[in-house]
């Protein structure tokens, strides 16, 4: 069962292992929506797929194939699921006892929001659309209004976690905002500078959802150790994928 699973990862993206309390670790199916997402029905049977290969749940990375609105409605692919198609899909798996992770980008992997020119302003470097300028308020503005829309539909089902990605941020402290900010806060760190970022996410979510835990890619971990492991609590003891903030 367990090779069969992985090979279903190698088929659509990566694997996401949670060590739970129970002392098991819990499989999750990440799907990453860039570039061909499925359609609705077509999502649900790979969704039931996955159950019947014994995986715990799907770590679903929307990005704008989400139903936004609001300021993030103009951005959103234009073949966008539906409010109805994206509740069908949350509870087909809901139905199938498979707990859904939202994963919303808050750093990196960001193309799908900085490729636009309403928010090109918002580039850590203006010739990458990869990483947001986190110094900016306008970004941590931004980054809460999706993952609270992302929540408000997820929260009709199971919301154990919420993954705020974190990941393969190359350009931190180079927009404006950031180097104004790094000498005056903090001492020209910027790995002091993503924590202090980080953490604010991450508190806003877990004071707004007191039952939903939030996990970052394990990469992150590494910025400031000392730090770091003040807020967050890695989620496996052996090469853990993600951490728990």
């Amino acid at each position: 069962m367990a090779n069969s699973v992985r090979l279903l990862v190698i088929i659509f993206t990566t694997l996401l292992n949670i060590e739970c309390q129970r002392n098991r670790r819990e499989i999750f199916i990440h799907f990453d929506l860039k570039g061909a997402p499925p359609r609705p029905n077509y999502f649900k049977q790979l969704l039931t797929l996955v159950s019947e290969l014994g995986a715990d749940g799907a770590l679903i990375e929307w990005e704008d194939m989400f139903p936004y609105t609001g300021t993030l409605s103009s951005i959103k692919n234009g073949n966008a699921y539906s409010i109805g198609e994206t509740m069908d899909i949350l509870q087909h798996a809901d139905s199938l006892d498979l707990s859904v992770i939202p994963l919303v980008q808050t750093v990196g992997h960001l193309e799908w929001i900085l490729k636009t020119k309403e928010f090109a302003g918002l580039r850590e470097n203006a010739s990458f659309p990869m990483t947001v300028c986190i110094g900016n308020p306008q970004t941590l503005t931004l980054m809460l209004d999706a993952i609270h829309q992302v929540m408000a539909m997820h929260s009709n089902t199971r919301v154990p976690y919420i993954h705020i990605g974190a990941d393969e941020a190359f350009q931190i402290g180079e927009c404006d905002a950031d180097q104004k900010l790094l000498p005056l806060k903090y001492a020209n760190s910027t790995k002091r500078l993503t924590l202090d970022y980080i953490r604010a996410i991450a508190t806003n979510i877990t004071q707004a959802f007191k039952k939903t835990k939030v996990l970052m890619w394990f990469e992150r971990s590494k910025i400031h150790r000392p730090q770091f492991d003040q807020g967050v609590r890695t989620e496996s003891t052996s090469n853990p994928s993600s951490v728990e903030v």
